[in-house]
């Protein structure tokens, strides 16, 4: 028996030990069980009387709020209301501090914070929070759908698919969110009309959260509506079962439109938007085709010579939802600033527009063609997200944009960015804008061209950045989804789902962004855990119904600000499944860098007197715990180096460019960067030769030479002096994934890979000797998507092999070495 432990000390005693050690403070691993509870309600109080009045007030939902000592912390639901289970105690009760700058609390809200003493089994309500807008606005709300594709059948060696496959059921998850800064509810009776690629068909709901029929099911498109309004903060969830029958062709297309009607109805304000009639708008581009930065007017057929003139590119066809025949098709300038379409329109000051149109790529689909890039502009402003058209003909992408001009008229603008000759040729289609209150039009299209891809390892958190550490940049969101299967000999009547946080992620910026069931309950602890509780799920085991004994949820969180660069986020989860063991899920890393990949850049100059000797220069800004590996190919002495700037470099071969690339290697991960080196014909007469003479390319006899080259002068005419190649590889932008599995590899090896931008992707492995010896993969890929070659190496000998990835951005390149 232990007298003399003095309060807020604790001890460990071992078994057959006689010491006494110091240890750490017991904390429960679930949260109390004994509680009292504190609730109230959050609310935009519109007639400032500090009193939710129904009908006139609206809550707001996905606010935190904060309980101290702990801290505790929850969130509102769509109504507003929030719950404390905090243990017996006092506390102060008060609004958690959250990036939203449009709101404080109402002058006759009389406490900004709560002091509350709760006793267990106890409730104390009542403990509102009023506020106003801090801003004079229209009631502009700010609405999102976005899609996710969840898979439900397992693939061959266990995993869920994560693309669409024959054969199989598959769910798509579209969420409506209005944001917790939009200034008013999205209003009652909007729509969600959603169409499937020829072949899918909709089969039932999974889950539907809020209120709102659904039209029947059984064919490629159905609509729901949205009875009731969505609240700032709030989100609505339609989880929709969908079959993709034997032989369904990809791409696999999920297109979602979603309306807000606008009260008045408002009136599209373009001029021919759907260019049925003659005129109506500007362009840059003439009239005309067969040649890039030209136009026409007419309507489509595929593969078919098109009157006035035949034309060389895939005629797409005209199937946006609009009336009519007509669509704009344009053979894409190798300038970036000239407007295919413009229009000058008046507008109304402070009201809110949505500005939509549909796009298709007409290009032939080819190896060497280059995507149309589509950028809509206000006035020279660029607005909304630029849409990388997919090289799939016929395949037609929506886009909508909205915006609140400040003056009167405003100039409307359509281009293509891409800014090359050759292919970049693409369609526009039924433009509008339209003055709203609320939304308008808002539209989200994934689309899967790989069928029955399945997903090696359980991720749970994205991005799960580059190397072995999961280097990310600081600002990036992360979104974690956690996986869960009841493997038990009956159903569980409740699951609790408890995250562990890390202390460096900021808990105020937390969003659940969607889930296979309806959580009942969450909240974060002291302990710096979130707590997700499904009481009375009723989860199938996984024997008697294995579609149905699965469960996920997600949900997104930002890091701290103004972390120290190598910051590590860890994460992993318990279930617990009723009473019984808590079952852990695998952990994540992430770690936080301002760049997280090294930047590949460097500068070339051939010495000054000699064109076939040169000197590079790293050029990068990530100098830190780099490592370099130059490859000047087999025409070079020496042909590698790993100097930072390596100098002398002499290439034999004049007649033929001289690739060169650079691999930086930094924290675990690597970038490249690959230039060409031409030698210079020097060469300007019988026995002359150019010279670099203050700033002035000259031609001078040979022996006129040595007397330039000793005043400072340098052989080769000026421009190739200094050449340089600035690339910045988008890594330390937006994350890349490019591995091979395993490696060294003696039979067979994965290339994995996932590119930040939807783009044409080429997968090319090459000998020692520069030989081509396989082509992976050569098709258009989807940003964010995991894509795994299996590449057989029964043909190829024992060696070094350079993998290469090839985008319209991006070019990688990784070693394989095949031992046998």
């Amino acid at each position: 028996i232990f007298t003399n432990v003095t309060p807020d000390r604790y001890i460990e005693i071992t078994e057959g030990d006689n010491t006494i050690y110091a240890g750490k403070e017991c904390k429960p691993d679930l949260p109390p069980s004994n509680v009292g509870y504190v609730t109230g309600q959050v609310y935009q109080d519109e007639n400032n009387n500090c009193i939710y009045d129904a009908g006139i007030d609206f809550p707001i939902a996905n606010r935190m709020v904060q309980a101290d000592p702990g801290p505790y912390f929850v969130t509102t639901n769509d109504d507003g209301f929030y719950t404390f289970r905090i243990e017996a105690g006092n506390y102060s009760i008060h609004l958690a501090k959250q990036d939203y700058n449009n709101r404080s609390l109402q002058i006759c809200q009389q406490d900004s914070l709560y002091y509350i003493s709760i006793l267990k089994d106890s409730t104390s309500s009542g403990n509102n929070f009023s506020l106003k807008l801090t801003t004079d606005t229209l009631g502009n709300c700010i609405v999102t759908v976005n899609t996710t594709f969840f898979g439900i059948d397992n693939c061959l060696n266990g995993p869920t698919y994560i693309t669409p496959c024959p054969g199989h059921f598959h769910n798509y998850l579209y969420t409506v969110s209005n944001s917790i800064n939009s200034t008013s509810p999205i209003p009652a009776n909007t729509t969600l009309l959603l169409n499937l690629s020829s072949g899918m068909i909709f089969s039932g709901p999974s889950l539907l959260s809020c209120a709102g029929p659904l039209s029947p099911f059984g064919g490629s498109t159905i609509t729901r509506t949205f009875t009731n309004q969505i609240v700032p903060g709030g989100t609505c969830n339609t989880i929709i079962r969908v079959w993709v029958p034997i032989g369904a062709p990809s791409p696999y297309i999920s297109t979602a439109q979603y309306t807000v009607p606008s009260n008045p109805p408002g009136t599209n304000i373009i001029v021919n938007g759907d260019f049925e009639l003659v005129g109506g708008f500007f362009s840059d581009y003439a009239i005309g085709c067969q040649m890039d930065g030209l136009y026409q007017i007419s309507p489509g057929s595929v593969n078919a010579p098109l009157p006035p003139c035949n034309n060389w590119n895939h005629r797409g066809l005209d199937n946006t939802p609009g009336a009519g025949v007509n669509f704009l098709y344009a053979d894409g300038a190798n300038v970036t600033n000239w407007d295919v379409w413009r229009e000058v329109r008046p507008v109304t000051i402070g009201q809110q527009y949505t500005f939509t149109a549909w796009y298709n790529n007409v290009s032939f689909q080819n190896n060497g063609s280059v995507n149309p890039r589509m950028q809509f502009l206000v006035n020279n402003t660029p607005t909304g997200n630029v849409v990388d058209l997919p090289m799939l003909p016929d395949i037609w992408v929506p886009f909508s944009a909205s915006f609140t001009p400040s003056t009167s008229p405003v100039t409307l603008q359509l281009r293509s960015i891409t800014g090359t000759l050759g292919s970049n040729d693409f369609g526009i289609d039924d433009i509008s804008c339209i003055s709203t209150n609320c939304g308008g039009i808002v539209f989200d299209q994934l689309i899967q061209n790989d069928a029955c891809s399945c997903d090696p390892n359980d991720k749970l958190v994205n991005p799960s950045g580059c190397g072995i550490n999961g280097n990310i940049k600081k600002d990036k969101d992360l979104k974690y989804t956690i996986h869960f299967q009841n493997i038990g000999s009956g159903p569980a009547h409740n699951i609790l789902v408890k995250d562990y946080l890390d202390r460096d992620l900021d808990f105020s910026t937390i969003q659940i962004l969607g889930s296979s069931h309806t959580i009942t309950y969450s909240e974060i602890l002291p302990d710096s855990s979130l707590i997700i509780f499904f009481e009375g799920i009723e989860l199938p085991d996984s024997l008697s119904n294995p579609e149905g004994s699965n469960g996920y949820f997600t949900f997104s969180i930002k890091p701290k600000y103004n972390l120290l660069d190598g910051t590590v986020i860890n994460n992993k989860a318990g279930v617990y499944f009723d009473n019984n063991e808590v079952v852990i899920t695998n952990s994540t890393k992430n770690t936080l860098y301002e760049y997280p990949s090294p930047i590949a850049s460097f500068s070339s100059n051939h010495a000054c007197n000699s064109v076939s000797s040169y000197n590079f220069t790293y050029t990068g800004i990530t100098t830190d715990n780099t490592s370099y590996l130059w490859d000047f190919g087999v025409n070079a002495i020496p042909q590698t180096s790993t100097n930072q700037n390596p100098m002398g470099i002499i290439f034999t071969n004049p007649s033929s460019p001289n690739y060169v690339t650079l691999t930086v290697f930094r924290n675990g991960c690597e970038s490249s960067v690959t230039d060409s080196i031409s030698i210079e014909d020097i060469s300007c007469g019988m026995n002359k030769v150019l010279v670099c003479h203050n700033g002035h390319t000259i031609c001078i006899s040979n022996n006129a030479l040595p007397a330039h080259l000793a005043h400072g002068d340098c052989i080769g005419s000026c421009q190739n002096i200094n050449k340089s190649k600035q690339f910045n590889n988008k890594y330390f932008e937006k994350e890349i994934n490019f591995n091979i599995q395993p490696n060294p590899a003696k039979n067979e090896t994965n290339i994995n890979f996932s590119i930040p931008d939807n783009d044409d992707v080429v997968l090319t492995v090459y000998n020692f000797m520069g030989q081509k010896v396989a082509e992976l993969f050569n098709n258009y890929a989807i940003s964010g998507e995991d894509y795994s070659v299996v590449f057989s190496l029964s043909n190829l000998s024992s060696g070094v092999y350079v993998v290469i990835l090839k985008t319209s951005n991006v070019y990688e390149k990784r070693k394989l070495f095949i031992v046998k």
